[in-house]
């Protein structure tokens, strides 16, 4: 499987998740070193 967080992590650009998901991404291992860029999907 792809390591999805070395991805996201070398560009600065917004990570949109479904808003129900917003905290497990900000506070899990990796995910949690881009936080500051993950927002919730709008709809």
């Amino acid at each position: 499987m792809p390591n999805y967080v070395s991805i996201f992590a070398s560009d600065n650009y917004p990570v949109y998740v479904p808003a129900e998901s917003v905290n497990a991404y900000k506070t899990t291992e990796g995910w949690k070193d881009i936080a500051s860029r993950i927002y919730p999907i709008s709809e």
